[in-house]
């Protein structure tokens, strides 16, 4: 996280991309891996110990040193991997905001 941290207070990006973000979407209670269910792309799982350890960790780190400088936009995929967020400078804001393609 430091290394992320240092880039951000030095660079000072408008827009930042993140990927890999290692967090899955929330979905029915319940789902399984490809049964089809609809996720709900920009809320994390939180269903399990782990999964509310590592939000937590979230919260603690990105969101609380970027919140009052960034509105972050979450892209979380159906199983742990290959999520993405996107961090936009206050004021900015995007036109529009899409889950797929």
């Amino acid at each position: 996280w430091s290394s992320i941290q240092a880039f951000i207070e030095r660079e000072q990006p408008d827009v930042l991309c993140l990927q890999e973000v290692r967090m899955a979407a929330a979905g029915p209670r319940g789902c399984k891996r490809g049964d089809g269910q609809r996720r709900r792309r920009a809320e994390a799982k939180r269903d399990t110990p782990q999964e509310r350890s590592d939000w937590e960790l979230v919260e603690r780190t990105l969101l609380a040193s970027t919140r009052d400088t960034y509105t972050t936009f979450w892209s979380f995929a159906d199983w742990k991997y290959s999520g993405t967020a996107l961090l936009v400078r206050k004021p900015l804001k995007p036109a529009r905001v899409a889950y797929t393609l």
